[in-house]
């Protein structure tokens, strides 16, 4: 076992003693070529620490105050925290961030003043000590040669240059950690228990770095017990030692560990939110991570761009191969030193082992120091190679010289080295001479290449400025300065991208804030308020600013003559968003106008239709007590929904101010394949998390859906077509069934069978052609019909051109009577007489026969209200009341069918208040959509339950209920020979205590 060295490291660094022996037995030139790779002169020593320094220092300050951009959330809001510091409110704990980083970045603060520099001042500073620290420690490990080295290893590191530039905590651990393990080994040689305690002590304050430095009491734990294995003598002798150091890293993390006591999400809170999962694929999962944590040494690395260059490793191929044979020589000459820094370098990188995103150089840092220790060890090695080659040839050619000299006696010239002349460099002096430019080369080409790598490569990457948010912290800077933002923050608008790392806004308006509203610095209404530029943007009530991202086309047009003014919003010399000043703009200016009202809450005033897109302008009457949301439907003239754009308001209700106007756009996507024609555009306001929607009215009548306009296609709409079931033959002259896709495979009696059908243009037809979708059943005879164009009336095949796609949707009415398995048959004819080239059967269907009753059922309270072509409301069943608001009341409808009506009719149930206003509201088609009126037989009865909600705002009172159906495709309603075509069943009840549910 080779022994350990705090001065030379004459077993891994100098030339091995067994070659110095061979070479003083050879001749004694050996004598006056031995040197060593590390200078003995301390002078010497300490200008190349400088300089290592030095180029460190360059690496991580120079551009700092730009370079990385932005500030990254998590930068932002220890930033805050360091504000709390120097307000005088210090802590032990920062949500689940340790301290140590806070305080430091307390002290650059307050030399050079908040902003992100001052935080990034503080990680290049934590580095900075990283790498004298770790020098320090390779130093008393294994000598000077190494300790320069890891020095200059851990300097010249990509890795470390990007952290010690990111305004994060985790930069503290090497700086700590090397410092503690350093006092801790100083400790071994002079035995004295107060040199452990204090190692131990440092090594305790690791604790309040950062996450991973609790792994590294199993590290000291791991090392001891495998010291005990290999070096059973000297292990015995420093346990004493080694419990103090224990007892006094305890005693340091006891104010950490009280409040980790008291507050145990802080110890696992973050471990859980990022480990491994358990059960059967946690040891998959580990397995591939440990490839992938030991896979960023050699070959890929860190993805996020804030902690590396994406994706590069730890090691360039040339560097990897020194470090290699670090590893080698140090499990080959396995001593006391190189096994704490094989510990170090397992234990540390177990972190990312264990947690989801490996590798990640946050959670890896810990093992740096014995990752460029081996590195430095490797190259040490590797030099020593290089001039023990020299040694060998210089002995060789002395041995040459004493066989070939002639005897004195002989009176020849005798060779000599000496005289007036210049002396000739051995091999061996050529030897160490080329081993010093080879380290040197390393050395500087690493420099070079960090350097490079990181102003050149990185800095002008553009995934930098958005991985550090450069965009919201130019914002935040922005408004920091805005007069609107400081009088009235309601009238600073921000765009909702910017929500979910708004701390690197509110970072920059802390200052500003009122100290009494500094404890909610990050709550929206802190910032401003939120909106969605591309959907939702609020209208300005006053001088209003708008922060957007991008150049904001849509919220521009949304406001339309309201804008006063733009600018770019910049982060140096990059545009990062844009600023808006706007004021309150005329109300008939934004399309055409249209007067809905839905619930209590608001208004739609105007509608503008795009190809592409559709704007509605809507007028707020009420807060809501939810966020509710709108959908725009995209229908054909037999009421199929082609597209559908249906979101949330962009805007949140708690930022709503009565009479405030909000724009809403809505993004179209017809399918490709959708043939050119005039399609009606439907809307609606609902609430998501229940479906419930909001009651509508037109003109003071309530309506289903508000018809909003038509949306003119012009052409096809290009794009592959998605076909599910491809068929690919001709039914046509120069047609083409390329598949279909059947919406169901069973349905019942008296509905219909959705049937698409996607056809192509073979070559260009020359005559319209007609599709017959049949339903049949085993005996060839029909359970249904359709028939019609292909490709829809307003398009006809005649003006197809070659390789044409259209989609088509159609409605297969299915007989009330029928049952069992049919098959659906597509047939295509032009109306002529020539036959039909084929047919082609594209499925099968299940036809489930309906229930049929024809038992009158006895209701509550008995009506006869006809319904012209469709039956009679022969009763229905309410429970008393009251009921009350923001509840609903359960009715029952009892109908007997004339037969089965030409139209699927939707059934309504409103409730009304006296001025006739809905203020409740059930539309949907009988029986919960399962019996559609088309399948109606002719006497049956059938049972229909309605839950009636009822909007939250409702006043206490009486209120009328009223019946009715409709065509949900034209909203004209079913004759009733009553006014308005409606029946009023009766009236309840609101207020009071609940009623229970239907059961």
């Amino acid at each position: 076992m080779a022994t350990d060295s705090t001065t030379g490291g004459s077993d891994l660094v100098g030339v091995r003693n067994g070659e110095h022996g061979a070479l003083d037995k050879r001749s004694s030139f050996a004598k006056r070529v031995r040197v060593s790779i590390a200078a003995d002169d301390r002078i010497w020593e300490a200008l190349a620490i400088a300089a290592i320094l030095l180029a460190a220092a360059a690496l991580r300050l120079v551009r700092l105050s730009s370079l990385p951009p932005g500030m990254f959330t998590d930068e932002a809001v220890n930033g805050v925290n360091v504000q709390t510091i120097l307000a005088g409110v210090p802590r032990i704990y920062y949500g689940e961030r340790e301290p140590m980083f806070m305080y430091l970045a307390a002290f650059t603060t307050l030399l050079l003043g908040p902003g992100p520099m001052a935080i990034r001042a503080a990680a290049a500073l934590s580095s900075l000590v990283g790498v004298a620290a770790a020098g320090a420690l390779a130093r008393r490990l294994f000598g000077r040669a190494v300790g320069l080295l890891t020095a200059a290893g851990l300097a010249s590191s990509l890795w470390l240059t990007v952290l010690g530039r990111l305004g994060l905590r985790a930069i503290t651990v090497p700086a700590v950690e090397c410092l503690g393990f350093a006092l801790l080994w100083r400790a071994t040689r002079t035995g004295r228990l107060r040199d452990f305690a204090l190692g131990g002590a440092v090594l305790g304050l690791t604790l309040y770095t950062y996450l991973s430095a609790r792994f590294l009491p199993f590290a000291l734990i791991a090392f001891v017990l495998l010291a005990l294995v290999i070096d059973p003598r000297w292990t015995r002798e420093q346990l004493p030692g080694f419990f103090v150091a224990g007892l006094a890293a305890v005693v340091v993390c006891l104010p950490l560990g009280y409040f980790a006591l008291h507050h145990p999400e802080v110890l696992f809170g973050r471990p859980d939110q990022v480990a491994l999962p358990g059960g059967r694929a946690f040891l998959p999962a580990l397995i591939a991570n440990v490839g992938r944590t030991l896979g960023m040494l050699f070959f890929h690395g860190d993805e996020n761009w804030r902690q590396n260059y994406s994706g590069a490793p730890v090691f360039d191929p040339l560097n990897a191969v020194f470090f290699a044979i670090g590893l080698v020589v140090a499990l080959r000459r396995l001593s006391r030193a190189t096994l704490l820094v094989l510990v170090l370098f397992v234990v540390m990188l177990m972190p990312s082992m264990l947690s989801i995103d490996s590798p990640h150089y946050l959670r890896t840092i810990g093992s740096a120091p014995a990752i460029y220790m081996l590195w430095a060890l490797g190259l040490v090695w590797l030099a020593n190679a290089i001039r023990a080659s020299g040694y060998k040839s210089a002995a060789h050619h002395a041995l040459e010289e004493e066989e070939t000299a002639p005897h004195p006696a002989s009176g020849k010239k005798t060779l000599s080295r000496g005289g007036g002349g210049k002396a000739e460099r051995t091999p061996g002096e050529r030897a160490t001479s080329l081993a010093f430019v080879v380290v040197a080369a390393a050395v500087v080409v690493a420099f070079a290449r960090t350097g490079r790598t990181y102003f050149v490569d990185y800095a002008n990457n553009p995934a930098v400025p958005d991985a550090f948010t450069a965009n919201l912290a130019a914002a935040g800077r922005f408004l920091a300065a805005s007069p609107i933002w400081k009088s009235d923050r309601a009238n600073a608008y921000v765009t909702d991208l910017y929500h979910l790392n708004r701390a690197s806004i509110a970072y920059f308006l802390y200052l500003e804030l009122p100290a009494a509203q500094r404890a909610s610095w990050l709550d929206d209404r802190s910032i401003g308020s939120f909106f969605s530029q591309d959907g939702a943007i609020p209208m300005p009530v006053a001088p209003s600013v708008y922060v957007v991202d991008g150049d904001g086309q849509a919220t521009l047009d949304a406001l339309g003559p309201a804008v006063q003014r733009t600018a770019w919003i910049q982060d140096g010399s990059r545009i990062a968003g844009r600023a808006i000043w706007a004021g309150p703009a005329p109300s008939d200016w934004f399309g055409q106008p249209l007067v809905a009202d839905f619930g209590p809450w608001i208004e739609l005033e105007q509608v503008l239709v795009r190809p592409t897109v559709v704007g509605l302008r809507w007028k707020i009457r009420a807060v809501p007590s939810y966020q509710p949301s709108i959908y725009v439907h995209v229908q054909d003239d037999q009421g199929h929904t082609l597209a559908t754009a249906d979101q949330v308001i962009g805007y949140p209700v708690a930022d709503w101010r009565v009479g405030q106007e909000i724009v809403t756009w809505h993004p179209i996507h017809l399918p490709a394949g959708t043939a050119p024609g005039r399609y009606e555009l439907t809307t609606g306001v609902y609430r998501k998390e229940t479906g419930a929607r909001e009651p509508a009215t037109v003109g003071g009548k309530p309506v289903g859906d508000v018809d909003v306009g038509p949306l003119t296609v012009s052409t096809p709409v290009a794009g592959p077509v998605t076909v599910g079931h491809p068929v690919g033959r001709d039914l046509g002259p120069g047609l083409t069934l390329v598949g279909y896709d059947l919406g169901v495979t069973e349905v019942e009696a008296g509905t219909k069978i959705p049937v698409t059908l996607t056809w192509k243009a073979a070559s260009q037809p020359t005559m319209n052609l007609n599709v017959v979708v049949g339903a049949r059943t085993a005996d060839g005879s029909l359970a249904g019909q359709w028939s019609g164009p292909v490709g829809g009336a307003s398009y006809p095949t005649s003006r197809w051109p070659a390789g044409q796609q259209i989609r088509q949707l159609i409605d297969v009415p299915v007989s009330a009577t029928a049952s069992g398995t049919v098959a659906v048959v597509v047939n295509v004819n032009s109306g002529r007489t020539e036959s039909v080239p084929s047919s082609a059967t594209i499925g099968q269907v299940v036809i489930k026969a309906s229930t049929h009753q024809f038992t009158a059922p006895s209701p509550t309270r008995r009506l006869d209200a006809a319904f012209a072509g469709v039956g009679t409301l022969i009763g229905f069943d309410l429970p008393g009341g009251p009921f009350v608001p923001g509840g609903q009341i359960p009715l029952t409808l009892y109908w007997k069918s004339q037969g089965s009506a030409a139209t699927a009719y939707t059934v309504f149930v409103h409730l009304l208040d006296a001025d006739d206003q809905v203020v409740g509201q059930r539309d949907e088609p009988p029986v919960h959509g399962t019996r559609p009126t088309t399948g109606w037989v002719a006497d049956e009865y059938l049972r229909d339950e309605h839950d009636v909600s009822i909007a939250a705002n409702v006043a206490p009172g009486t209120y009328r209920i009223e019946v009715g159906l409709y065509d949900p495709r034209t909203g004209k309603r079913v004759a009733t020979g009553t006014p308005d075509n409606r029946v009023i069943i009766g009236s309840v009840q609101i207020g009071g205590a609940p009623t229970s549910a239907r059961h």
